[in-house]
């Protein structure tokens, strides 16, 4: 079971942000379909379960998901030669993705739900920089818009992120504390 937080109201990317959809977030507990499932409706979701219905990153609880959201760089093909391809969940595309500007967001499923947020960070911002991913976007509530026309070049369900990561994620948060 893995654990996100859902908008009841945010469907797509919407034309214009409304104060509103900073609330109303709605902790899910379910597998990874039911996350896919949600997205592949339109549906918004955080990669965290929050301690409230405001989205803030000083309301991380915890995390058995991390993103990365690839707007340049990578095409789909590329990504999925790439060796972190294989530890990845789930790869769909974005409202954004055009077949001359691959966008796209790839989820990898974390062995240990994670309640650190500046190790939560440290993985994200590892995994973005390894991918080329947006490196804005490694917050840890950050909100991730559904697509109801998404594609999904990947999917591994029983996948999950390297332990190596998580270790070199580690020696990342500790150097930043310092």
């Amino acid at each position: 079971m893995i654990s996100f937080s859902t908008h009841p109201s945010i469907r797509n990317k919407p034309l214009h942000w409304e104060t509103s959809f900073a609330e109303g977030w709605q902790r899910q507990k379910g597998d990874l379909n039911d996350l896919k499932k949600h997205v592949e409706a339109g549906g918004a979701f955080i990669a965290a379960a929050m301690l409230s219905p405001h989205r803030s990153s000083a309301a991380f609880e915890s995390s058995d998901l991390a993103c990365v959201d690839i707007d340049s760089g990578l095409s789909v093909d590329q990504f999925l030669k790439h060796p972190l391809a294989a530890s990845a969940a789930w790869a769909y595309t974005t409202a954004s993705h055009q077949p001359g500007g691959h966008r796209f967001r790839v989820i990898f499923q974390l062995a240990e739900t994670m309640t650190d947020p500046a190790l939560y960070k440290a993985v994200t911002t590892l995994l973005s920089r390894a991918l080329g991913g947006d490196k804005s976007c490694t917050d840890a509530c950050r909100l991730y818009y559904g697509n109801d026309k998404a594609s999904s070049p990947l999917w591994q369900p029983k996948a999950f992120l390297s332990q190596d990561i998580i270790e070199d994620a580690h020696k990342e948060a500790a150097a930043a504390r310092m």
